[in-house]
């Protein structure tokens, strides 16, 4: 089962925040996702999926956690305004993270053996 699948099916909720939509749909236009995740269609349609099945939240509180990548700190701003039990990513400085205020990160694939 696919993370999306789970989330369609309404076992687990997808927090989002309209900065981290704007990242994915700028990183959907790398190059070098065509061959790891399909065409530009492709892509597309899944940042169009994210958006339909995500909870959206405006983060009120601004952090810094993360050190070496202030940009990622949207991920855990919006994972605490919208009471997430995790995170899910394969980003490296979030991952170094481990966990934070008991949100922990984890990889896609852990969190589909753990789901």
């Amino acid at each position: 089962m696919s993370i999306l699948t789970s989330i369609s099916e309404k076992k687990h909720v997808l927090i989002v925040s309209p900065e981290i939509l704007e990242e994915y749909r700028r990183v959907m236009l790398y190059r070098e996702l065509a061959e790891k995740v399909g065409h530009y269609d492709e892509r597309r349609l899944a940042v169009q999926k994210i958006i339909d099945l995500g909870y959206m939240v405006y983060p009120k509180k601004k952090i810094r956690v993360v050190l070496e990548d202030p940009d990622d700190d949207k991920f855990i701003e919006s994972a605490l305004e919208g009471k997430a039990n995790c995170i899910v990513s394969q980003d490296r400085h979030l991952l170094a993270i481990g966990m934070y205020a008991k949100i922990r990160i984890l990889t896609p694939q852990k969190f589909l053996q753990e789901a």
